[in-house]
């Protein structure tokens, strides 16, 4: 009986430690997406420099996270986000704010999308 109840503490840790590593990874993709939105409305509005900023706290807590992502999703779509954030800073260079919003707009998508699927809900269960 005494294995039983271990077996039911172990699990237990880890449903606890699933539930508590889903929500931080959807509060990471959902914090990103809302600083590319930022930086996006910046571009259009011609500032550049809060832009910039936008980007780079955007990016910033996107690489904080690396090491937790690469451990808890898969890697292609990281690798593909990692390309956009480089092109997206091309564009940004270019001051193109058409260019800029649409890999903005791409970039969130995809972000949004990456925080849907990390979400703790039946349908990613089964």
């Amino acid at each position: 009986m005494k294995r039983s109840w271990i077996g039911f503490g172990l699990l237990i840790v880890i449903l606890a430690l699933s539930l508590l590593a889903t929500g931080m990874m959807t509060r990471i993709h959902e914090d990103v997406a809302l600083k590319l939105e930022q930086s996006s409305e910046c571009a259009l509005l011609g500032d550049w420099d809060d832009a910039k900023l936008f980007l780079t706290r955007a990016r910033r807590n996107w690489d904080q996270w690396e090491h937790l992502r690469s451990c808890l999703m898969d890697h292609t779509p990281a690798e593909e986000m990692d390309a956009e954030f480089a092109a997206l800073e091309v564009y940004r260079q270019s001051k193109n704010p058409v260019a800029y919003r649409a890999a903005c707009a791409i970039l969130t998508s995809r972000m949004k999308a990456l925080a849907e699927a990390q979400k703790l809900t039946l349908w990613n269960i089964f």
